[in-house]
């Protein structure tokens, strides 16, 4: 997909999920690398030290004004406190709704391996007309994954099924997501085509994948 020209307006779900998996498609292509140990704790660090300059200087130049910011700060985190517990109540509820809806497709994937709940369908057009981009059409519905040590089989609560040759894979990209939205793996395969798995079990599905040999950069 090529760059939107300006004044085109705002980009469409669809577009941004296909530029967002071009440049994951590329990622994955490169030859798989060491990320050098520590560079999170070095990039908090750089952004933190502005701040903390900053609220320095404040200290020294202007007391009074820090005391504000140290009131405005303690009225935020009382805010949060009284909204996490109302947060994490409607993500356990969300997890629990998918469990029973997935509940049919994870019986089906009884196998040796462990499956696991997900949810599926972006609701965005595909330009493909295979099985497995169907399963990325349509609207976000449950279903399962289980990985084998020879593929990924993914199975609907309306008794959908597609079992993916792990040869087939070209890799998968975790996405953490921003806290209290969960987060997803996309699953690329080597025709081009990815699947979105939005789970509860994120990080169960990526070690899952990494120990049948699928590439997921960290």
């Amino acid at each position: 997909m090529g760059p939107r020209p300006r004044g085109s307006g705002p980009a469409s779900p669809a577009e941004i999920v296909a530029r967002n998996r071009l440049l994951m498609r590329e990622l994955l292509a490169r030859p798989g690398e060491a990320a050098p140990r520590g560079r999170r704790a070095l990039a908090l660090v750089a952004m933190a030290a502005p701040v903390v300059a900053a609220f320095g200087a404040a200290a020294v130049l202007a007391p009074g004004a820090v005391a504000n910011v140290a009131v405005a700060a303690g009225i935020g985190a009382g805010v949060v406190a009284l909204l996490l517990p109302c947060a994490l109540l409607v993500r356990r509820r969300a997890d629990r709704a998918l469990a029973a809806a997935a509940a049919p497709a994870c019986a089906a994937l009884a196998g040796a391996g462990r499956a696991l709940p997900v949810r599926y369908g972006l609701n965005t057009a595909s330009p493909y007309a295979t099985e497995p981009a169907a399963w990325d059409r349509g609207p976000q519905r449950a279903g399962a994954v289980e990985v084998t040590p020879s593929a990924l089989l993914l199975r609907g609560a309306d008794g959908a099924a597609l079992d993916v040759p792990l040869t087939a894979l070209l890799g998968a990209v975790d996405q953490p997501g921003t806290w209290p939205v969960q987060g997803c793996v996309d699953v690329h395969l080597r025709s081009g085509e990815a699947v979105q798995l939005r789970t509860p079990h994120r990080r169960e599905l990526i070690t899952q994948l990494r120990a049948a040999g699928i590439r997921v950069p960290r």
